[in-house]
């Protein structure tokens, strides 16, 4: 999907606009979170830094540190 919207060529009265990118988070349950409100929260906060860490970019969010989840 990143690649599709890189490739996209946006028009505006004749005018190319410029390139378009877009950074993604990806959080999976129930490695990442225990229920379906941390697991939003879970990806919110690896879109916050795929954001940080510059343009184009998917990020996994990283493994719940709760001791429930690593058993």
């Amino acid at each position: 999907m990143r690649r599709e919207i890189g490739a996209m060529r946006l028009e505006h009265g004749g005018k190319l606009l410029g390139t378009v990118t877009a950074f993604f988070s990806v959080a999976v349950f129930p490695q990442h979170a225990a229920d379906a409100e941390a697991l939003v929260r879970s990806a919110d906060q690896a879109l916050y830094e795929a954001k940080h860490a510059g343009r184009n970019r998917v990020l996994l969010t990283r493994a719940a540190q709760s001791p429930a989840l690593a058993a």
